[in-house]
């Protein structure tokens, strides 16, 4: 990146759903806080844990406090996938129907990962 790519400003306030197999939002990457649970598509999937660790691998590549791109946005754990990375397709639109829903009603810039 370049010498003036500036991590914090475009993205503070921003709202980033990660749609995956959860976030381990303990993790340190995460330890100012901005990771949070929202959802799970079904009651099969363990809340609140990321039994694969792609979900949390993906959430600190975009808002991480060291190797985040942009670690100023908040990060919202949508699980729709089993420990083994796989997602039906039921769960997947569940999630993202969820996430639409919940979208539209903020005014606020969000983006769906």
């Amino acid at each position: 990146m370049g010498a003036d790519f500036n991590q914090a400003a475009p993205w503070k306030g921003v709202r980033v759903y990660v749609v995956d197999s959860g976030i381990n939002v303990k993790h340190t990457e995460f330890s100012r806080g901005n990771a949070k649970w929202d959802y799970t598509t079904d009651r099969r999937l363990i809340r609140g844990v990321d039994e694969n660790g792609h979900g949390t691998h993906i959430a600190a590549t975009i808002g991480g406090k060291n190797v985040g791109i942009a670690p100023e946005a908040e990060i919202f754990a949508i699980k729709a996938c089993n420990k083994e990375g796989r997602c039906t397709s039921f769960d997947l639109i569940l999630a993202l129907t969820r996430v639409c829903k919940e979208a539209t009603n903020l005014a606020r810039p969000k983006v769906i990962i």
